[in-house]
């Protein structure tokens, strides 16, 4: 069966109970908030604050660390007084960076910009906008009948449409109309006078 554990000194850098020296362990004052408190800034480890009180009543530290007035040393046992605290034996300062989370470098992040509250208000109402459009639009306009369409081999465009032909009852007299009576009577009698003369014959010689 394997032997009793060995007791070590919570201590850093503490060889007690690793050596085989006979010394005596005391537990840490778990329920004195002060003590303890003295104890685990003795040791230098930060993260022995963060421990729970079961895990902390398993630690000990031995008697090479406190001055004797802080020990009662009897027949069968060893013993601290209620206000012993250690004072012997500190170990070295401990390297922070071993133990410390690494620390954002701040300065390499930009603040994120934010908007800008000063929106600058546009007046123009919208109609404007379409009255440029329609300027734009009539600007060296030309009248539709001034386009010329494209040509081709012809003299006429291909799209050219020859006038519609008017009606002949819209460009010529009709033929059913006949002259009036009074003009009808002063041809015919010019018309006699001239024949009559031709034959040297007068209007009276025929006169009955």
């Amino acid at each position: 069966m394997p032997g009793p554990r060995k007791k070590k000194c919570f201590i850093r850098n503490c060889g007690s109970g690793l050596s085989g020296q006979a010394t005596s362990f005391f537990r840490l004052p778990v329920k004195d908030e002060n003590r303890l408190a003295a104890f685990l800034e003795f040791n230098g480890d930060p993260l022995l604050r963060n421990l729970p009180s079961a895990k902390l009543l398993q630690l000990r530290i031995c008697d090479l660390h406190f001055e004797e007035k802080f020990i009662y040393r009897l027949p069968r046992c060893t013993k601290l007084t209620y206000n012993a605290i250690p004072t012997l034996c500190r170990p070295p300062p401990l390297d922070i960076g071993m133990h410390a989370e690494p620390q954002r470098n701040l300065t390499s992040f930009s603040p994120i910009p934010q908007a800008s509250n000063n929106v600058t208000e546009t007046t123009t109402p919208l109609t404007n906008g379409v009255d440029q459009c329609r300027s734009i639009q009539n600007v060296d306009a030309e009248p539709a009948d001034s386009i010329m369409p494209i040509t081709g081999n012809n003299d006429l465009p291909f799209n050219y449409e020859t006038p519609k032909r008017s009606k002949i009852n819209d460009m010529s007299t009709p033929s059913n109309i006949m002259p009036s009576k009074s003009i009808a009577k002063r041809v015919l009698l010019s018309n006699q006078k001239s024949i009559l003369g031709s034959l040297g014959i007068s209007r009276r010689d025929l006169t009955p």
